[in-house]
C-alpha cells in the first residue's frame, strides 16, 4: 500500500523506494580540489588570524630583536607552521633534528624543500645517541619517551647556542589534538629542557582537515611519504606511530624494520617477555593504559619483565627513629656501573655540599634539610630530622646516583646551568667553585626526569618497611 491507504488500512507493509528519480541529476563527483574550494574562506580565515597572531607578538614582543626560525620536521603541520611564517615575516630560517631515526625520504625532502625556497637550513643531528642508551632505558614507550630528550633536545639545545647564542623565536606546529600532553599550550610557550627558545604555536587549534587545506590551498610541496598511506611522519620506530604505518614501514623500509623487530624480540627473550610483547606491540607502553586493563590476568602477569629492565633499588630500612636521633633510611641500589664514582660525586655537588673520599668510595652529601651517604658498592644512608624530609633527602640522593652513572651527555644541563657550573666530558663534571646547589639542571636530565620509569619504584614507610607501588 502506499503512504496515503496506509492510514486506514488493517494490515499493510509500507515499501519506500529507494531508487532515485530518474529526473534527479547525479551528484558531482568531487575530490581533494572541490574540498578545498568549498572551505577556502574558512581556511583564509583561520590563516589570516595566525598570521596576525604572529605579527603582532613580532611587533610588541621582540624587542631584542632575536632571529626567527621554523622548526622543519618535514611533518605536515612544521609545513603550516612555516607557510604561516613566510606570510607574517619573509626570510625565518629553517631548523631541522635529524634524530638518526628519520625516514631516507623526509632527510632528502628537507633538505631540497629549503633549497627550492632559498631558505638557510640549520640541522642538528642526533647520529647514535638512540642506539648507544637503548640499552640502559630500554625500548621507548608512548609513556616514556627518553629518545626524545637524547635525540632531539640535546641536539636542539647545542645547535641553538652556537648558532643564535642570544636565542631565537620558533614558530612550531604544535596542534592541541595531536596529544593529551599538548592539549592546553597556549600562542607563546618555553620548553623547560631548551633554554634561549621561545616558541610560537599558530596552528595549535586547527585540526588534521584544515592543516592539509591550508597546505593544499597554498600550494606547498608536502613529505611524498603522505602519498604512501603514513598519517603522521616521525622516527620511523616511534612508538605512537599507527600499527598500520609501522607495517607499512616494513614494506617501504625492510632494512629498518628488520632492525628494530629483531631488537624487540632479542629484547623480550632476555627480560623473559612473551613474543606478543613485540608481535602484538606492547613494547609502546611503560604502563599498560586503563583502555588495556581488560586483558587477562595471565597475560598481564606474562608482560611484566621476568628479569630486572634496570637499576633496582632493595630498602634494608625504611624512613624510621634512629637511635642518634631523627630518622634515618638505608637501601641499596644496584645500576650498572660505567663511571668512576667520582662522576657520582660530582653530580651530588648539585644537591649539597659534599666530602669524598676516592680510597673508599664514599661521598657524603649535606643539604639544608639533612644528610646522605653514598658508597660505591651503592649503598645509601640518609639521616634527617624528620621522615618526610628522610624520605626527600632519599630521592634526592637516589635520583642523582642514577643521574650520574646514567648520563646520557645530552648536555642538555650545560645549557640549562645558569652559572655554567657543568661540562660534560665522559659523563656530567660540576665545578665546585661555581656550583650553588640551586638543582635547576636537574630539572632538564633525563635520567633524573624519567626516574620513575627507569626504576622499579618503592614506597618508604615510617615503620621501616618498604611498600612497593
Amino acid at each position: 500500500m502506499d503512504s496515503a491507504s496506509l492510514r486506514v488500512a488493517d494490515r499493510a507493509v509500507k515499501i519506500r523506494d529507494l531508487n532515485a528519480p530518474a529526473e534527479r541529476p547525479p551528484a558531482k563527483k568531487s575530490g581533494i580540489k572541490e574540498f578545498v574550494e568549498v572551505n577556502e574562506d574558512h581556511f583564509r580565515r583561520i590563516s589570516r588570524r595566525a598570521v596576525k597572531e604572529i605579527r603582532r607578538f613580532l611587533d610588541e614582543k621582540n624587542v631584542k630583536g632575536l632571529p626567527i626560525t621554523v622548526s622543519f620536521s618535514g611533518g605536515k603541520d612544521s609545513l603550516a607552521a612555516y607557510g604561516l611564517t613566510v606570510e607574517a615575516k619573509e626570510n625565518p630560517e629553517l631548523m631541522y633534528i635529524d634524530t638518526g631515526l628519520e625516514f631516507p625520504e623526509t632527510v632528502d625532502y628537507v633538505r631540497s624543500f629549503a633549497l627550492e625556497h632559498d631558505r638557510k637550513l640549520h640541522v642538528a643531528e642526533g647520529k647514535n645517541g638512540f642506539w648507544e642508551n637503548v640499552d640502559t632505558f630500554g625500548p621507548p614507550a608512548k609513556d616514556f619517551r627518553w629518545c626524545c630528550k637524547v635525540c632531539k633536545l640535546g641536539p636542539t639545545t647545542d645547535m641553538i647556542s652556537s648558532i643564535y647564542p642570544k636565542g631565537t623565536i620558533t614558530v612550531e606546529g604544535n596542534r592541541w589534538l595531536e596529544s593529551y600532553a599538548r592539549s592546553g599550550i597556549g600562542f607563546v610557550t618555553k620548553n623547560p629542557f631548551v633554554p634561549n627558545q621561545i616558541n610560537l604555536n599558530p596552528i595549535r587549534s586547527w585540526c588534521a582537515a584544515e592543516v592539509w587545506g591550508y597546505i593544499l590551498m597554498s600550494g606547498l610541496e608536502y613529505n611524498p611519504l603522505y602519498d604512501r598511506d603514513f598519517e603522521r611522519i616521525g622516527c620511523y620506530l616511534c612508538p605512537s606511530c599507527l600499527s598500520s604505518e609501522w607495517r607499512n614501514t616494513g614494506r617501504i623500509h625492510p632494512e629498518l624494520y628488520g632492525k628494530w623487530e629483531s631488537y624487540l624480540h632479542e629484547y623480550a627473550e632476555d627480560k623473559g617477555l612473551p613474543k606478543e610483547y613485540a608481535d602484538m606491540g606492547f613494547w609502546r607502553w611503560k604502563v599498560l593504559p586503563p583502555k588495556m586493563i581488560q586483558l587477562s590476568e595471565e597475560m598481564q602477569i606474562s608482560l611484566k619483565p621476568k628479569k630486572a629492565s634496570g637499576p633496582t633499588i632493595r630498602v634494608l630500612k625504611g624512613a624510621s627513629p634512629c637511635t642518634a636521633g631523627g630518622y634515618s633510611i638505608e637501601a641499596v641500589v644496584n645500576v650498572n656501573r660505567v663511571r668512576d664514582f667520582s662522576y657520582v660525586e660530582d653530580a651530588l655537588r648539585t644537591i649539597g655540599e659534599v666530602k669524598y673520599s676516592p680510597e673508599y668510595e664514599i661521598a657524603l652529601v649535606k643539604t639544608p634539610i639533612g644528610r646522605a651517604k653514598l658508597f660505591g658498592g651503592g649503598q645509601v644512608s640518609v639521616t634527617a630530622p624528620d621522615a618526610k624530609n628522610a624520605k626527600k633527602v632519599f630521592d634526592k640522593a637516589v635520583r642523582t646516583l642514577i643521574r650520574a652513572e646514567l648520563c646520557t651527555e645530552c648536555r642538555i644541563c650545560t645549557k640549562k646551568c645558569p652559572r655554567r657550573a657543568i661540562i660534560i666530558k665522559g659523563g656530567m663534571r660540576v665545578d665546585p667553585e661555581r656550583c650553588n646547589s640551586c638543582g635547576k639542571c636537574t630539572e632538564s636530565c633525563p635520567p633524573y626526569h624519567y626516574y620513575d620509569k627507569i626504576m622499579e619504584s618503592v614506597d618508604i614507610s615510617e615503620k621501616g618497611c618498604p611498600a612497593k607501588r
